[in-house]
């Protein structure tokens, strides 16, 4: 399905029908600076994510997504497709979204909107600067990396992250005079900026949990099944979506995929496309990881 389509029936979800929420590896089987360090013990609470089976979201509480993920601008459904759709609008909010969070890491908001156009070309693989950004959240909110994503790292940087941290250092280059230590510590305090806004206006809107997809590979080894509960162990940060149309493009990109459905406390949302991280035309959420305890239910088996 195309963009276009997807964006016609995100709004037809959104403002007609009451019905469901509408990307990847998954898996189930620091320092402290001047400002913005973290004890190895995290700075927030973990709720479980729960498979979401046949949970559907009014109309209403979908528009109180949507309103967090476009900063309130999606407000009815032409402003909706307008916005997705109009690059100069996009940039516009990403801009109010990068002087919020300068104002509040007091860091340069260039260096913010490079961080955050990393995570729109990629958010793990191989990529220094997006594995960089995963360790830093790992740190920040003691989030212990994945299996995948310590392979990844010690590819790269064999059993030091100091290549990691040399990158972010050369992203956030005046970071010192603004106060932190290190790069890695500026990259720490804007997550922990992105994550402060998203709660904030989650509980403007009196907002709880948000049923999410997430479309992934399919890994052969696996004994999948759509319609069961399985365990879910994620990545530090993952991308979700709020429609399952997304999540299934995003799971046939290598041909076979599976599309996981899961209702995603709001304490474990980093950010939207709103407040940080993600993509608006994906109705994109940026979700915090875990080693343990999750689940989620498979939607479907997309080929």
């Amino acid at each position: 399905m195309n963009m276009d389509a997807v964006a016609l029936e995100l709004l037809r979800l959104l403002y007609i029908k009451k019905g469901g929420l509408g990307s990847g590896n998954w898996g189930h089987g620091g320092r402290p600076g001047k400002r913005g360090g973290s004890s190895s013990k995290g700075t927030i609470s973990r709720p479980r994510i729960t498979a979401a089976t046949i949970e559907q979201s009014s109309s209403e509480e979908l528009r109180n997504v949507s309103d967090v993920m476009s900063r309130g601008k999606a407000d009815k459904t032409q402003a909706t497709y307008a916005f997705v759709h109009d690059k100069s609008l996009r940039s516009e909010l990403k801009m109010e979204i990068v002087d919020e969070l300068a104002e509040r890491t007091n860091l340069d908001p260039f260096s913010i909107n490079s961080m955050i156009l990393d995570w729109a070309s990629t958010s793990n693989d191989s990529d220094v600067n997006a594995l960089g950004t995963q360790i830093a959240a790992s740190q920040q909110f003691g989030i212990p990396l994945s299996d995948w994503q310590k392979e990844r790292i010690r590819h790269i940087g064999g059993d030091s992250i100091e290549i990691f941290e040399g990158a972010a250092s050369w992203k956030f280059n005046g970071h010192e005079q603004d106060g932190y230590e290190t790069g890695i510590e500026a990259k720490k305090a804007v997550l922990k900026a992105m994550y402060e806004s998203t709660q904030e206006k989650f509980r403007k809107k009196g907002i709880k949990e948000v049923i999410l997809y997430r479309g992934a590979s399919l890994d052969k080894s696996e004994e999948l099944s759509e319609g069961t509960v399985v365990d879910y162990k994620a990545n530090v940060l993952e991308s979700w979506s709020l429609s399952q149309d997304v999540a299934s493009d995003f799971a046939t990109s290598t041909f076979e995929g599976v599309v996981f459905k899961a209702k995603i406390p709001v304490e474990r949302i980093l950010s939207t496309s709103g407040t940080g991280f993600g993509c608006l035309p994906e109705w994109e959420a940026v979700v915090l990881g875990s080693s343990e305890d999750d689940e989620a239910y498979i939607e479907e088996i997309a080929f």
